[in-house]
């Protein structure tokens, strides 16, 4: 078994004639049978649910991710810092 699986799920958002397809919105205009990728000021519009992912943390994942953000988060910091430094 996939054990990813336990972690995330595909993006399944579908809103009126919206839907998601790797973490992009699609649009059926009428009269169209075929779904045109939504474009707003010449950016191609990301999903809301899974914001351009695709896929959707389980609430496993969400407690993965919070376990790692915990463990790594000290570290971000400190690399900005470093590179703000640097850069000066």
């Amino acid at each position: 078994m996939n054990e990813i699986s336990r972690f995330e799920v595909k993006c399944s958002y579908r809103e009126g004639s919206m839907y998601c397809h790797n973490g992009h919105i699609y649009v059926f205009e009428p009269g169209n049978e075929m779904a045109a990728l939504a474009v707003e000021d010449g950016v191609v519009v990301k999903c809301p649910k899974c914001k351009g992912l695709s896929h959707i943390p389980t609430p496993a994942g969400e407690q993965l991710v919070a376990m790692v953000w915990r463990h790594l988060e000290c570290r971000v910091a400190d690399l900005i810092e470093k590179v703000g430094l640097e850069g000066e």
